[in-house]
């Protein structure tokens, strides 16, 4: 298998969102990201081969084998109540900007 850091990651959107259709933390990740209108790059792992396999390597180096996986800026964010939390704490907009 692959290395794959989040400073490999490609995307046109600052976030990056590896999840499930099936998994109820990646449903609620995705509604705080549109609820704040911030756009992101959804990666069904559940739907691509190619999105598991960079979630699996990714989640290798991370020692972080659950979904939703989050990144900004390929920075590793956590999952869905890091990523509520880090919102609540005010810090989630500045590192959109």
């Amino acid at each position: 298998m692959q290395v794959l850091t989040p400073a490999d990651l490609k995307s046109e959107k600052k976030v990056i969102l590896y999840g499930a259709t099936h998994c109820p933390y990646c449903s609620k990740a995705k509604a705080l990201l549109t609820s704040l209108n911030i756009e992101f790059d959804y990666r069904g792992t559940d739907v691509s081969a190619q999105f598991e396999q960079e979630r699996s390597a990714l989640g290798k180096h991370l020692n972080y084998e659950t979904i939703p996986m989050i990144f900004v800026n390929n920075q590793f964010i956590g999952g869905n109540s890091d990523l509520h939390e880090l919102h609540e704490k005010g810090g989630l907009l500045p590192l959109l900007k």
